[in-house]
C-alpha cells in the first residue's frame, strides 16, 4: 500500500485553510466597494462587535496588532470619516473610538453581506451540525491559545 502523501490532520487543516481563503476571497468584492483595506475594514468591524467605545489599547489587543498599527489605520479612518475619537470622561489621555454614521453604513452592508456569504457556506448544514462544527472550532482555537507562546511549532 502506498503511503499517503499528507496525514487525517494535515487534510483537515488544508482544508480549513482553503475554506477560509475563499470566504475571505468571495468577501473581498464587498469590502473593496468600501474603499477600505482588510485591516481597516477588520477595525471597523471590531468597533461594532464590542459595544461600547473600546480604546487604541483595547482595539489593539482585541485585533492582536501593535498600538502604533491601530494609531496609522484610526489617523486613516478618522481623516476619512469613518470613526471619531473622544477624549475618556475619567482620563483625558484615554481616547475612546466610536464609528461615525459613514463607518456604521458599511458595517450594516457588511453585516449583511456575510450573513448571506455564511448561509451559502453552511447551506445544508443542520443546527446540531453547525453546533458540533463550533465545538471543534473552539476546541482549535483553544489549543493555539495554549501554544500562543511558542514562537516556532515547526521547529
Amino acid at each position: 500500500m502506498e503511503k499517503e502523501r499528507f496525514t487525517k490532520k494535515q487534510r483537515a487543516m488544508q482544508k480549513l485553510l482553503y475554506i477560509a481563503r475563499r470566504h475571505r476571497r468571495m468577501f473581498d468584492g464587498v469590502r473593496q466597494s468600501t474603499g477600505l483595506g482588510h485591516s481597516a475594514h477588520f477595525l471597523l468591524m471590531r468597533l461594532s462587535h464590542d459595544g461600547a467605545s473600546p480604546s487604541q489599547a483595547e482595539l489593539a489587543a482585541a485585533m492582536e496588532i501593535s498600538p502604533a498599527a491601530v494609531t496609522v489605520l484610526l489617523k486613516k479612518l478618522e481623516a476619512d470619516g469613518f470613526v471619531k475619537r473622544t477624549v475618556g470622561e475619567t482620563d483625558s489621555r484615554l481616547n475612546r473610538i466610536l464609528l461615525t454614521e459613514k463607518g456604521a453604513a458599511v458595517v450594516k452592508t457588511s453585516h449583511t453581506a456575510f450573513m448571506a456569504l455564511d448561509d451559502a457556506v453552511l447551506d445544508g448544514f443542520s443546527d446540531k451540525e453547525i453546533d458540533d462544527l463550533c465545538g471543534f472550532l473552539d476546541r482549535m482555537q483553544e489549543n493555539i491559545e495554549k501554544d500562543k507562546n511558542r514562537k516556532d511549532t515547526c521547529q
